[in-house]
């Protein structure tokens, strides 16, 4: 694996898992509404396709290519309803069988901790740093263990 897709990638748990895919040695492409509001910092290391979920030909140019997808959509603290993530994962799963990519990973997030547990079937607790999930979603891509199952991320429950 060595280009991913992200969709969601300006939000808190998307810059983590741009980050992560960085410090990974990936080259990532990114969708966004908005290519501003990634960091200065991270703008000249990312693909960035200036687009909408909403709109499939935007995610199919996001998908071109690539060998697999993080998806990281979100809201923030917009509240009112909205289509928008049902929607715009429809047309990313859409375009990624169209393309073949697989695999994909995807979160619809505490603290750094480094110190999480995986577990599968279920959820192993509550609380995730947006680092983690950053990290773990970009690490399982190339994880097997990790395919096909609704896969459960927290830190450890204190005893």
């Amino acid at each position: 694996m060595k280009k991913i897709a992200i969709f969601g990638g300006t939000g808190n748990t998307g810059l983590c898992a741009v980050d992560a895919a960085l410090k990974k040695g990936l080259v990532v492409r990114a969708l966004a509404r908005d290519p501003a509001k990634f960091p200065v910092e991270v703008q000249s290391k990312v693909e960035i396709v200036q687009g909408d979920v909403l709109n499939y030909d935007d995610v199919k140019k996001t998908v071109e290519g690539v060998d697999a997808a993080v998806i990281v959509l979100g809201t923030r603290n917009d509240v009112k309803p909205t289509t928008m993530m049902s929607e715009g994962t429809k047309n990313i799963l859409n375009a990624l069988k169209e393309a073949g990519v697989k695999p994909v990973s995807g979160c619809m997030s505490s603290e750094p901790s480094g110190n999480y547990e995986i577990k599968h079937g279920s959820s192993p607790g509550r609380a995730i740093s947006k680092y983690d999930l950053g990290f773990f979603l970009v690490d399982c891509l190339d994880k097997p263990e990790h395919y096909h199952q609704m896969v459960g991320i927290a830190k450890p429950l204190q005893a």
